[in-house]
């Protein structure tokens, strides 16, 4: 019951992101939807690590733990943790933390791909839109998120 509610909202978010690509050139659209459907799926994952990791091993048997791991990755950050809590290399605590585990990579994909996919649909393409244009982008581009994350996250599921 809850699978078909799903498929419903998906449905319904297909149908905006069409009804947005219809109100213009589909080109203008490639770039930003790429980058949200990107941040979705990069979310998904996330939340695959984060609450059920379990699932991550079960498709990835071989997948390193110490990086996909949250419960153990977030060491990485670290010399040795727990004795020498100095960064393991520099900005590993601060601007480079992404680099160090999968939890941090994946909120650092997700985040900086939504961002660009929403600026460059609203900003360098620069093309004056009534207001509700502008709604109807912003839903359709939030739409192709939610699609990349649900993929993201079903595909981890047993």
């Amino acid at each position: 019951m809850n699978q078909n509610k799903d498929m419903r909202g998906i449905i319904i978010l297909v149908l905006i992101s069409l009804n947005s690509f219809a109100q213009g050139d589909l080109k203008d659209y490639l770039i930003p939807a790429g980058s949200v459907f990107i941040s979705g799926i990069s979310e998904g994952l996330n939340h695959t690590l984060i609450y059920t990791y379990y699932n991550f091993k079960d498709k990835h048997p071989t997948a390193n733990d110490k990086f996909w791991n949250p419960d153990l990755s977030w060491r990485n950050k670290y010399k040795k943790w727990p004795e020498d809590t100095r960064a393991a290399f520099l900005f590993s605590k601060s601007i480079l933390v992404p680099l160090t585990d999968a939890d941090h990579l994946s909120r650092a994909v997700s985040r900086w791909s939504g961002m660009i996919g929403f600026s460059y649909r609203f900003t360098i393409i620069g093309v004056k839109q009534k207001w509700y244009i502008y709604l109807i982008n912003g839903l359709a581009l939030y739409s192709i998120n939610r699609i990349g994350f649900n993929l993201s996250y079903q595909f981890y599921k047993p």
